[in-house]
């Protein structure tokens, strides 16, 4: 296998051989067999050969001399790759039995995770989704991607990038209810513009001045203007790029809903978490990113993560609408006890990354942390939101990080059966948390 000029195709001994462990990788990928760096080697020859303008010549018919062509393309609205047969009536084709010659086959742009516990570490450097092939990319009218669902795969970057937004913003922490104000939508959107000052997209640019929280943001192209202005100030070395952070009624096909607001379609990419109905899942605060659209169709919203919350007011992320229920309830038990032990404050959290532990890392669902006022001891307690039990890989996951979960302090679980009788689950959980005594 040989990178070979577009402008001279022929393989030459001059051409550029592909290293035999990045061929290995490919083909391991194509076989749906992938081995642990593959991602990443198989990655970088593609990008090496867009930036070269070159070709991949196959090795499936060197015996007769005869090497079938591949151009990698590169998709912006699903951040994935793909190797295409150049097929054309005067191009030699690949052997039937070989790998490429199947040529829609994508490669996530990002490395795939393996292991029973797919651990979420918060992403490294810029608030930034788009790369230098994206300013390459082909139209997206030819290359759509559905919508997905994750529970069986890791959350793209956007996901990530949320959750690191929500953090910056306290989103994810709730304090004793002793202290609170009550939660208005205002309030929960001003904590995230706030946030928006402290992140930066690029050495230039700070994430407030590319980022909108209205649809109408989008829809008068307002948004439009200051992503053009930005990219003029950073220069050629920073993407076109910036965000949507938007309350989102509803997820369909490829459209973002609203109450008062027109729909936004998002060319590529649609994802959300967990697998209930959509019922269940909404209300969403989505993250968009906006880009070229490729195809000279100007700026577009190319892909989008569509995160359950746990109300318009409280941006709280949940896994699932049974995740919701089990936060209302421990909610609801913290402003019980602010009227019968108001000695004991608690705050509520709801881990978004891995948290270490001597035995590796994990992440809770949600972690009430009660003060005695009085005494000063403090207790930690870990619920775990069991909203999928009898599935294997579930479990077997949960059979990896209860243990470590263990070490960080109590941990008690919740089942969707045990909510039938919601008086004895807050019992449980009080008996816990009065340990502070």
């Amino acid at each position: 296998m040989w990178l070979v000029p577009k402008n001279d195709p022929d393989v030459t001994p001059i051409s550029l051989p592909v290293e035999d462990e990045t061929r290995a990788s490919l083909l391991r990928l194509y076989a749906d067999r992938p081995a642990p760096g593959d991602q990443t080697r198989v990655i970088d020859l593609l990008f090496e050969a867009r930036q070269s303008g070159a070709w991949i010549a196959c090795d499936c018919r060197q015996d007769e001399q005869v090497f079938p062509l591949l151009t990698p393309v590169y998709v912006t609205t699903s951040a994935s790759y793909y190797l295409r047969r150049l097929n054309a009536a005067d191009r030699p084709q690949h052997k039937a039995n070989c790998l490429f010659h199947r040529d829609d086959f994508r490669i996530p742009a990002d490395e795939k995770r393996s292991g029973e516990y797919k651990g979420v570490a918060p992403p490294d450097g810029f608030f930034s989704v788009l790369t230098p092939e994206d300013a390459q990319s082909v139209s997206p009218k030819s290359f759509n991607e559905p919508s997905e669902n994750l529970s069986r795969r890791p959350p793209p970057k956007l996901a990530r990038l949320l959750w690191r937004f929500l953090s910056q913003a306290g989103a994810n922490k709730w304090g004793p209810v002793q202290y609170a104000e009550k939660p208005t939508m205002n309030a929960a959107f001003a904590d995230l513009r706030r946030a928006a000052e402290q992140i930066d997209v690029n050495a230039d640019t700070a994430l407030a001045r590319v980022i909108g929280f209205h649809p109408d943001d989008y829809h008068s192209n307002r948004l439009f203007a200051r992503i053009r202005a930005a990219k003029r100030n950073a220069g050629a070395r920073a993407a076109t790029q910036g965000f949507l952070c938007l309350y989102t009624k509803d997820v369909k096909k490829r459209a973002l809903t609203f109450s008062s607001s027109d729909p936004i379609a998002v060319l590529g990419e649609l994802a959300r978490p967990a697998r209930e109905g959509d019922a269940a899942r909404a209300p969403y605060l989505t993250l968009t990113v906006v880009g070229e659209a490729g195809g000279g169709e100007g700026l577009a919203a190319l892909r989008a993560y569509a995160q359950p919350i746990y109300s318009a007011a409280q941006l709280m992320p949940v896994d699932s609408g049974f995740e919701r229920a089990v936060i209302k309830l421990l909610n609801s038990l913290r402003w019980s006890f602010a009227k019968t032990d108001p000695h004991i404050e608690i705050t509520l959290i709801k881990p978004l990354f891995d948290m270490e532990t001597p035995n590796g890392p994990c992440r809770p669902d949600v972690i009430l942390e009660a003060r005695n006022t009085r005494s000063g001891a403090v207790t930690t307690l870990l619920v775990e939101a069991m909203g999928r039990a009898g599935d294997p890989d579930y479990e077997a996951s949960k059979a990896i990080t209860h243990p470590r979960m263990a070490t960080l302090g109590r941990l008690i679980e919740i089942s969707p059966s045990d909510l039938s009788n919601e008086r004895a689950v807050k019992g449980r959980v009080a008996r816990a948390l009065r340990e502070v005594d």
